[in-house]
């Protein structure tokens, strides 16, 4: 299997039959998205504001990205084929948990992010690694809650956390999540 899969739903995962899978799933961009990103607000600053240093932007638009969070619900990626999923990993037996990057002290913005997009955040196990390493090297630190499990897949929006999972762990299956959204 190519270890690197571009996929838009999670109707694409490829589970292997009689195998007990573990799905080891980002959240932000890959299960959820907001429409408007980093991006648009650090672009509309430098915009705005051109002859001011780099930082001060970056700062001005973490701050207003924070706060557009905060008044505006995230959408899910896909919703109906998460369900299947779900479903399919229960059947042989498996289990999906969620790993971000965002920090522990966001427990409570995340547990309401997973009911905004109908989710029960009690449901799922909720790893945090709180930016201080990569996905890779988080999960090979805890690689005891891969022993049950007889296959792995890992869902990320970003290639650095594929790429950081792949060459801590080769043998994990990985797939990119191509968030499609309707403006």
């Amino acid at each position: 299997m190519n270890k690197n899969n571009v996929i838009s739903s999670f109707n694409e995962i490829l589970l292997k039959p009689n195998l007990k899978p573990l799905i080891i799933c980002d959240i932000d961009d890959t299960i959820m998205f907001f429409d408007k990103e980093f991006d648009d607000f650090f672009n509309m600053i430098r915009e705005d504001f051109p002859h001011e240093p780099i930082r001060w932007i970056q700062k001005e638009a973490i701050d207003l990205h924070n706060m557009y969070k905060h008044i505006n619900k995230p959408k899910h990626t896909d919703f109906d084929g998460f369900k299947q999923l779900v479903e399919n990993v229960n059947k042989l037996g498996g289990k999906i948990i969620f790993l971000t990057a965002r920090h522990e002290k966001y427990i409570k913005d995340t547990k309401l992010d997973f009911q905004q997009i109908g989710l029960n955040y009690d449901d799922f196990r909720v790893y945090y690694t709180n930016n201080e390493m990569s996905k890779g090297e988080f999960i090979f630190n805890k690689v005891d809650f891969l022993t049950p499990y007889e296959t792995v897949i890992f869902i990320d929006d970003r290639d650095t956390s594929i790429n950081s999972v792949l060459e801590w762990l080769p043998y994990i299956d990985c797939y990119k999540f191509n968030v499609h959204k309707k403006k």
